[in-house]
């Protein structure tokens, strides 16, 4: 019986910690509610609206480039069947699942790596209210990371639990979702003290490589885009943004010897920590003989995040979510540590480093507020200017398909136009000097905006159900034959 209530209150317990930390997401976020669709996102919206029909099923394992994101497309088609194109669920969706990441994130740290549930949870807001991981929330395409990494949480918190057999399949979930996840395992092998559980997860790691690999040659024909992708200008730079900001901290705001002063005396205390410990000196805390040792987890899994990305060709704030969850599980370790030493000493310096937890978060909040609301009504610029592009060219292309009178050729030209109207929006949210984002054009597109395959299965949805087959470009125009599924 004591077995029982002591779930049920853990249980209650932690389902209180999930409406917190959804009430606070909300609140912080809610602005984002009204803002529609933006490039990426009609490219996944498409996908997932052809998805609807079982003529259109190929769209889930469709590669382009190096995008092959399975579940993520089961995902979208999912919130497309039950509320349509609604981009006010799509928001709503994606704090709930936003939330569901950070509840995690909080589970682990407090289950298995016995931080203090404060210390925890100020962790997993002081993560959540970051203005450069927003575009998680604030762009549709950019919830395959939010998706991706609850389901990596998830299989991490199943091994830590010793349930192997769950672990593959979340673990499999994530890397059909985003495959940069699959970066995550190996700081497993480095923590992990056990030979044959070392091999386990070794073993898996290789299994799910060589099932991508094979998806890749199978269903794209090649493998050049992981090949050719890394770009090795400017390196350290982009390194040097992604580390700062997986601090919610600003390049800008310190001269470079500065933030990279800050970046080395992180670097430097960690590892102080992890030589400590593993001499065998630890600080005689319940901390450094938690499973499996989580300043070394959460360290290396930031340090081989951010050098990842350092590597691509061009900077995204969603690049930083990743980065920014293992800073903040590794602050969150680090202070535990000193949080516990203090007490071996005097209380009163325990509840003196506690106390310093509300401040901090206050100023957090106080800061990144106020910056998280400009980044949202970017965003709605950015949208609303979408949403009357998309009226237009659904008004276009129904009114050429209600002049086929016999509903047999179902040809439709629609006109490439220049470029001018997607600038003049983008210099709009320019001109606001908040945070830099990438702002594409389109050469396949019209107007630069979105490419004939992407738009027609989206504008006469949920009317139709139907898709693009090109007949022919030129410099001014596309032709092509709209299909329907029957």
């Amino acid at each position: 019986m004591n077995t029982y209530r002591h779930r049920v209150k853990i249980w209650i317990e932690n389902g209180g910690i999930f409406v917190f930390l959804l009430t606070a997401y909300f609140i912080f976020y809610w602005g984002c509610r009204r803002n529609y669709f933006f490039s990426d996102d009609f490219e996944w919206l498409a996908r997932a609206v052809l998805a609807q029909d079982w003529d259109g099923i190929g769209s889930i394992f469709a590669f382009k480039g190096r995008d092959f994101n399975p579940l993520f497309t089961v995902f979208l088609a999912g919130i497309i069947k039950i509320f349509g194109l609604s981009h006010t669920a799509f928001r709503v969706v994606g704090i709930v699942l936003f939330t569901g990441v950070s509840w995690f994130f909080f589970y682990i740290l407090n289950r298995y790596f016995t931080v203090h549930r404060v210390i925890a949870l100020t962790a997993t807001l002081l993560f959540g209210f970051n203005v450069y991981i927003s575009e998680i929330l604030l762009n549709t395409s950019a919830l395959v990371y939010s998706l991706a990494t609850f389901f990596f949480l998830a299989s991490a918190a199943a091994y830590m639990a010793k349930r192997r057999g769950l672990f593959i399949i979340l673990l499999l979930a994530a890397f059909l979702t985003k495959e940069t996840v699959i970066l995550g395992i190996i700081p497993l092998l480095l923590v992990e003290k056990e030979r044959k559980s070392r091999g386990f997860i070794f073993i898996a790691l290789i299994a799910l490589v060589s099932v991508r690999s094979v998806i890749q040659l199978t269903f794209a024909g090649s493998a050049d885009s992981y090949t050719d992708f890394m770009d090795y200008s400017n390196v350290f730079i982009k390194l040097y943004f992604i580390l700062l900001r997986s601090m919610n901290l600003s390049p800008y705001t310190f001269s470079l010897p500065v933030g990279a002063g800050i970046i080395a005396v992180v670097v430097i205390i960690s590892l102080y920590v992890l030589i400590r410990i593993y001499r065998g000196q630890p600080f005689k805390t319940e901390l450094s003989r938690s499973f499996p040792g989580s300043v070394l987890y959460f360290f290396s899994s930031w340090v081989i995040f951010s050098l990842f990305f350092s590597f691509l060709p061009k900077l995204s704030s969603r690049y930083f979510f990743f980065p920014a969850i293992f800073f903040w599980g590794m602050a969150a370790s680090l202070f535990s540590l000193v949080v516990l030493y203090l007490k071996n000493k005097k209380r009163i310096y325990m509840i003196g480093g506690m106390l310093a937890v509300p401040v901090f978060l206050s100023v957090s909040v106080m800061v990144n507020y106020p910056l998280v609301q400009r980044e949202i009504m970017d965003y709605r610029i950015l949208g609303d200017f979408s949403l009357g592009f998309m009226q237009q060219e659904e008004t276009v292309i129904k009114s050429q398909l209600s002049m086929d009178k016999d509903n047999t050729s179902r040809i439709v030209i629609l006109y490439k136009m220049d470029y001018s109207l997607l600038k003049a929006a983008y210099q709009t949210v320019i001109d606001r000097g908040n945070m830099p984002k990438l702002l594409p054009f389109r050469e396949h597109a019209v107007g630069g905006i979105i490419e004939p395959a992407d738009l027609v299965p989206i504008v006469l949805y949920p009317g139709r159900t139907a898709r693009w087959i090109a007949l022919e470009e030129t410099d001014r125009f596309f032709k092509g034959k709209i299909v329907e599924f029957l």
